[in-house]
């Protein structure tokens, strides 16, 4: 046995030290970019997982079983992405769920004929889930206790999925639990996700406004407290400062967080995409008109004071053209004044 388990790691640290672990990588970005056809040409790249043994020749069955092996090691710890990846890829197209459900079975029994070590318990609820939405959103149907099942599978898969594969699941959930008027329910969910998983609230707030949610999507930005952790081009960061400086009672705001929040507005406007953000202009001169401190304002301004002038020249409307002139005086005169 620990003979075999040798062999199995020298042979893993081969695979993994080759190209497989690119390809994931590639994968995983395509489905963000939600370039479905990239994912299923990178999918069908990937070496098999199953090889048809019924030969009759010993030496092309030895190296069939061969070659299972060896990529069952090297597919192991990926495989729950790819059956995420690949069902949501068959949830973008209006398939017969009897289409939908066969592909998902034959890649679970692959999953169970490759000897697969992870229990795979999670993922057999998640499919199981994920085909329950599906036949529901084809045929709506109204059973009472059939629409409670659906809620309460959806629910607990969002909740037990690996960080960074719940999206196809939340997704989901988000769409049946609006559907069924059950707002409450749908902001936990949506809360705990986004609090284990912060790149996620952009996606959630997008999808909940498209779907009518406004006043969920407007409680998710307001439950969430640490962006730190988010990238300082995410256009997340301008709702979830105009949300805060809308209420000022209710998130208790205090001169420190139009500090903060200055600071990553120009952080956020020093990107190409975002200099024609109009709300971001509005809300960073609302922010410096209320900061007194001019050492702070001379040190945002000393950053950008070279490039700014010539970076910032795309037509805005009127209101943000104004905001925009105005930022950069001050910027001018707290600098001037030190």
């Amino acid at each position: 046995m620990e003979w075999k388990s040798c062999e199995n790691q020298r042979m893993w640290r081969a695979l993994r030290s080759g190209k497989l672990h690119i390809h994931m990588a590639i994968l995983r970005e395509a489905v963000l970019n939600e370039d479905w056809s990239a994912v299923g040409r990178i999918i069908g790249r990937l070496p098999a997982i199953k090889h048809n043994t019924r030969v009759r020749s010993k030496a092309i069955r030895s190296k069939l079983f061969t070659a299972l092996r060896h990529n069952t090691i090297a597919l192991g710890p990926y495989l729950t992405t790819l059956f995420c990846v690949g069902f949501q890829r068959f949830m973008q197209h209006n398939l017969d769920p009897r289409i939908t459900t066969r592909s998902a079975v034959e890649f679970m029994l692959r999953l169970v004929e490759a000897d697969y070590s992870v229990d795979n318990s999670t993922v057999f609820r998640a499919y199981h889930a994920l085909f329950m939405y599906n036949v529901w959103r084809t045929s709506e149907t109204t059973i009472e206790n059939e629409l409670l099942r659906i809620s309460d599978k959806l629910s607990g898969t969002v909740k037990e999925v690996p960080v960074g594969e719940e999206r196809v699941f939340l997704d989901a959930a988000i769409h049946f639990l609006t559907s069924l008027g059950l707002p409450d329910l749908l902001f936990d969910i949506v809360c705990d996700c986004c609090t284990k998983n912060p790149f996620l609230v952009g996606h959630c707030f997008k999808m909940l406004n498209v779907l009518g949610n406004k006043e969920i999507a407007r409680r998710v930005i307001g439950e969430f407290s640490d962006v730190s952790v988010l990238s300082p081009s995410d256009p997340i960061l301008v709702d979830w400062i105009q949300i805060r400086l809308m209420d000022l009672e209710l998130f208790d705001i205090d001169a420190e967080f139009f500090k903060t929040a200055a600071e990553m507005l120009c952080n956020f406007l020093d990107y190409g995409e975002n200099r024609s953000v109009e709300r971001a202009w509005l809300l960073l001169s609302a922010c410096v008109r209320r900061i007194n401190d001019t050492s702070f304002i001379s040190s945002l301004w000393s950053e950008r004071r070279t490039w700014w002038p010539q970076f910032h020249i795309d037509c805005l409307p009127q209101s943000a053209d104004e905001c925009r002139s105005e930022i950069m005086k001050i910027f001018e005169a707290a600098v001037a004044i030190r």
